[in-house]
């Protein structure tokens, strides 16, 4: 009795489907795709390159010279590997905070903040992990000179400024 009537539930859903495909089947029929027409590409025109006689920058003589270099700066990082390390050079220059300066008799000093305690430089002291030397102070920044290697591993200087940061209300 109960397949009769599982049949009989099943039958009056056939209907349905014969109209839902009838329609599906003209949807079908009516619907045309649009296909926009691809443009053709443009015409590949080569220019001239102006500076192919200039000097190639990774001409092997080129890179030669770079060594030379080398040599002149290996020299002032053996000086700066020779002398003993401060105490501010084992923290990297984002981890400094300058806070303020002083002038005195003797000089301009700088007020740092690093890991919540403050310390005084002055020019010629060393700070950061690049063999940072304070070279100037003023009353806004301190700018000191860095060693570091470029991509070719050659020790070149740079300048670094740290500016003098206002208090956080």
């Amino acid at each position: 009795m109960m397949v009769v009537a599982v049949l009989g539930s099943l039958s009056g859903c056939a209907p349905e489907e014969d109209d839902l495909q009838a329609w599906m089947d003209e949807q079908t029929r009516k619907t045309y795709p649009s296909v926009k027409k691809i443009p053709a590409p443009a015409e590949f025109a080569p220019l001239p390159y102006p500076h192919a006689s200039d000097v190639d920058p990774f001409n092997a003589q080129k890179m030669a010279q770079g060594g030379a270099v080398e040599v002149e700066k290996s020299a002032l990082m053996a000086v700066e590997q020779a002398r003993k390390k401060e105490p501010l050079e084992n923290f990297p220059l984002d981890a400094f905070t300058m806070i303020g300066s002083v002038r005195r008799p003797n000089g301009v000093y700088a007020l740092l903040r690093v890991e919540g305690k403050v310390y005084s430089v002055t020019a010629g002291s060393y700070m950061g992990q690049n063999y940072g030397r304070i070279m100037a102070i003023t009353e806004n920044e301190l700018v000191l000179r860095e060693v570091i290697r470029n991509a070719l591993g050659t020790p070149v200087e740079r300048t670094v400024t740290l500016q003098l940061q206002e208090a956080a209300k």
